[in-house]
């Protein structure tokens, strides 16, 4: 099996290597890998990121539609003006808490040598298998419509690699599913060739 990364366990972070790919994880009994490829790397949004974003997303709807809707439907100096407005700046302030406990997070771990490459994609023969943290997903071969690589060494030195997807597949509102990779240019390189490589391979295959 080829493999790229430091493929730590994707959910809890555990340092793999040496291990058999198969195995479970040895912290936290997670599966292993089963395919003949697996990619490990970064979550392009990393989940405080996300889960900030789902607040701020939350003050703005407060504030503009529902606020200003209010606004003209009720008129000015409605009782229920001031706590909408409460609301939405609470909300901004957590996720701004949010934002930043993570940003902490991630350098605390950077400081501690633990992994922050939590997402793996496991190339089974059937598909691609996408894990992170304690999330998972499948994706069919059928479904993949092109690899797209980014080698974006100017700002995070990383590789980005997303799969786009038929519109048919993208259930759930998941977007396209897509890895940071670290490491050296030649290993970022051969990471996404490797990737195109088996995709290409899968849906040539009868």
């Amino acid at each position: 099996m080829h493999t790229y990364g430091e493929l730590p366990c994707p959910k809890c972070a555990y340092a793999r290597s040496g291990l058999e790919h198969t195995r479970r994880c040895p912290e936290c009994a997670a599966p292993g890998f089963r395919g003949d490829l697996v990619v490990s790397g970064h979550p392009e949004t990393h989940r405080e990121s996300r889960w900030a974003g789902w607040f701020f997303s939350g003050a703005f709807q407060l504030a503009v539609p529902i606020g200003f809707g209010l606004t003209w439907w009720l008129g000015r100096n409605h009782a229920l003006e001031e706590p909408i407005a409460i609301l939405g700046i609470a909300l901004f302030l957590v996720g701004i808490a949010i934002w930043l406990y993570g940003r902490h997070r991630r350098k605390s771990a950077t400081r501690q040598g633990v992994s922050l490459e939590q997402i793996a994609w496991d190339f089974e023969p059937d598909g691609v298998r996408v894990r992170e943290f304690d999330a998972e997903r499948f994706i069919p071969y059928a479904d993949i419509v092109k690899v797209w690589p980014a080698l974006n060494f100017a700002f995070s030195r990383k590789a980005r690699v997303t799969l786009e997807l038929r519109s048919e597949s993208l259930r759930g509102g998941q977007g396209y599913p897509t890895i940071m990779i670290s490491g050296s240019f030649g290993e970022q390189r051969a990471a996404a060739e490797a990737i195109k490589q088996r995709i290409a391979e899968a849906k040539r295959a009868p």
